[in-house]
């Protein structure tokens, strides 16, 4: 199950908690708590290691513009 599918999931047992007795309720907010907490960290885990990897991406390209750059003023 991707990220975004567990944080959808965790949301609709958000709402299923309305329809539970408040002595239940108040340690399924606890577990519910601890997983948005959990998923929240991966999600950004995730999002910081996209940026690392396109942020190495825009550098290569720059670098491959450059040479290219050079390349044509060298032929003309």
């Amino acid at each position: 199950m991707s990220q975004q599918q567990n944080a959808a999931a965790l949301l609709r047992q958000a709402a299923d908690l309305l329809n539970v007795n408040t002595s239940d309720r108040s340690t399924q907010y606890q577990h519910l708590h601890q997983s948005l907490v959990t998923t929240n960290y991966h999600l950004l885990k995730e999002l910081d290691e996209t940026r690392r990897n396109t942020s190495t991406e825009v550098n290569q390209i720059n670098w491959s513009n450059k040479q290219l750059k050079k390349t044509h003023e060298e032929l003309v």
